[in-house]
């Protein structure tokens, strides 16, 4: 009992150590949660991961998206926002990821109320975006613990060369693609998923409230898109979009296909020259 009982305070302590000194000043949560409750923005945008790595956030635009968000975490952010009569136009991300499987299935309730409840818990380590990734933190730092003396983030910006989708070998793109696109494939019946019948509920719920909505399918890669084109489904959902986006009378881009790799990082997000076209192209057709 002795043993145990020491061992969970050093984990305990250590824990809430690592997340405090190695993890936190480098992570952007709290500043967007705080943007999110108290800012002053006129427009807003919700998604996944594409939209964290593809829009620039700043001169009246916030960028409130999470990387692995499902659609009701996503609607869930926007629900909220409405409710407290935030802002005029919002950017909605649709995409086939958001009634895949898994993506379905993943309760995020934790997640979502983490984000929109002003209060914040004591122990950071048990915050549940630290919390889904700690024994990955944990392996980090064992693996190499100079982590945490050498790797401080600095105030100072650094001339770094960006690296493109294109420097990775070819047998490495086709890989990653196709475990991607297997990952984001929707459900055959995704069209009467509950998540659809949210999402309906949602854009009526904004559009009640007055505020403007724009639809944005986010850009892929062209070996993406090439693994994608086996798999009807993308096709036939990116179809729905369409009509789906006029039966609400929203405008809806959706560019899938408008870059080329030299704009990805990786098969589906943009890098840094990605974003910066992507986001001068959001302000202009959605007018935020």
């Amino acid at each position: 009992m002795t043993v145990f009982f020491v061992s969970a305070v050093i984990f305990v302590a250590g824990s809430e150590a690592l997340i405090r000194v190695y993890v936190a000043p480098r992570d952007t949560f709290d500043a967007r949660k705080d943007a999110f409750l108290n800012g002053t923005e006129t427009s807003a945008a919700f998604g996944d991961s594409r939209v964290v790595s593809g829009l620039v956030g700043g001169d009246g635009l916030a960028n409130f998206a999470d990387a692995g968000a499902d659609l009701d975490t996503i609607l869930g952010k926007l629900d909220a926002y409405i409710a407290m009569g935030r802002g005029r136009r919002i950017v909605l991300q649709l995409a086939p990821q958001h009634f895949a499987l898994n993506r379905l299935n993943d309760n995020q309730q934790d997640r979502l109320q983490e984000f929109v409840d002003p209060q914040r818990g004591l122990l950071q380590f048990l915050r549940p975006h630290y919390r889904r990734y700690l024994f990955e933190y944990w392996s980090a730092v064992i693996d190499d613990p100079q982590l945490l003396w050498t790797n401080k983030p600095t105030a100072q910006a650094t001339e770094v060369t960006e690296t493109t989708l294109l420097d990775r070998p070819l047998a490495d793109r086709w890989r990653q693609a196709r475990i991607r696109t297997q990952l984001h494939i929707p459900v055959a019946g995704y069209a009467t998923t509950q998540a659809m019948t949210q999402l309906r509920a949602t854009l009526r719920r904004a559009k009640e409230s007055g505020l403007e909505i724009c639809l944005i399918g986010f850009p892929v890669s062209g070996i993406y898109r090439k693994a994608a084109a086996e798999l009807p489904l993308f096709l036939d959902i990116r179809n729905f979009y369409k009509g789906f986006a006029r039966q609400f009378d929203m405008e809806h881009f959706d560019l899938w296909d408008a870059y080329d790799d030299r704009y990805f990082t990786n098969v589906d997000h943009l890098n840094d020259a990605g974003a910066r076209r992507m986001t001068r192209e959001i302000r202009r057709r959605c007018r935020v």
